[in-house]
């Protein structure tokens, strides 16, 4: 099975054929942007090390792996989030005396945390988000089957 990211529709297709289509986002609150305050900071999910202090970027372009999904009460996440093996390396910042943001260190670190769930804002940290709570349940249990089997689900970000 493969899962098609437009940013702006995720696109389930067997084969040739498209299976289901859910309006999706991916619009990250950063300095880059002006959304995210200084106060309002954000540590990495690294593959290894301590989480640093980091501006969230855009889920990274590419060809990646559905890897499971996780049902959750997490009201960040609530009420599934989709995980892939997606990384991108990213810059981290230090932190002033107020423990907020305050200036690049130049080091960057591999961040782990790009999954697919529904978010009722309009900014993310990076994720893909699904704009409906009902079209993400959908979206789980279209490829939920899939993975139980052990088949793969690839993900295609354009």
């Amino acid at each position: 099975m493969k899962v098609i990211f437009t940013w702006k529709s995720l696109i389930v297709m067997n084969g040739v054929t498209e299976i289901a289509r859910y309006p999706a986002n991916c619009n990250v609150r950063n300095e880059l942007n002006g959304k995210r305050r200084k106060d309002e900071v954000v540590y990495t999910l690294p593959e290894k090390g301590k989480p640093k202090p980091y501006f969230p970027r855009a889920f990274p372009g590419g060809i990646f792996e559905i890897t499971g999904i996780e049902y959750t009460e997490d009201v960040e996440y609530a009420p599934v989030k989709i995980k892939t093996n997606a990384t991108r390396e990213v810059f981290t910042w230090d932190l002033n005396t107020e423990g907020k943001y305050w200036e690049p260190t130049g080091r960057t670190q591999i961040d782990t945390c790009y999954w697919i769930h529904f978010y009722p804002g309009i900014y993310s940290l990076g994720c893909i988000h699904i704009d409906d709570i009902s079209d993400t349940l959908s979206f789980a249990q279209i490829i939920e089957p899939v993975l139980e089997y052990n088949d793969k689900v690839f993900l295609e970000v354009l």
